[in-house]
């Protein structure tokens, strides 16, 4: 099984849109508001992909439809790099902040803004 991991900030935030997310599953989301982290796993089974992220220092999460998240029947519809948001600056001082939407149905959205994403892809075994 090859893994790749590669990071994503604000000055390569355009690698965001490089990534093809649609149709993968949210299998996992842990958001862990004390370290400023979030954990998310997809999986796509009609690729035979898993990609799992890792936003850091997170600023801002914000879940509308939660009770969705994890509904089998919608998988993820589109993800793309937000615009730059200014009063979030503030937060990281001397770094800008890379932001991002994730659209899994037309009720349920993810925006996030972090300093960094890790992101691990692997190709499940066929």
């Amino acid at each position: 099984m090859d893994t790749k991991i590669t990071y994503i900030d604000y000055d390569n935030k355009n690698k965001i849109n490089d990534l093809y997310l649609h149709d993968f599953n949210i299998k996992e989301f842990i958001y862990n508001d004390l370290d400023k982290y979030i954990i998310m796993k997809t999986v796509s089974e009609y690729l035979k992909k898993e990609i799992n992220f890792k936003f850091i220092n997170v600023s801002l999460c914000e879940i509308n439809g939660m009770e969705r998240l994890h509904d089998e029947s919608g998988d993820i519809i589109d993800w793309y790099e937000l615009s730059d948001e200014p009063q979030l600056f503030d937060y990281y001082k001397d770094i800008r902040p890379v932001g991002i939407m994730i659209v899994k149905s037309s009720i349920t959205t993810i925006k996030i803004y972090c300093e960094k994403i890790e992101v691990e892809e692997k190709e499940l075994v066929k």
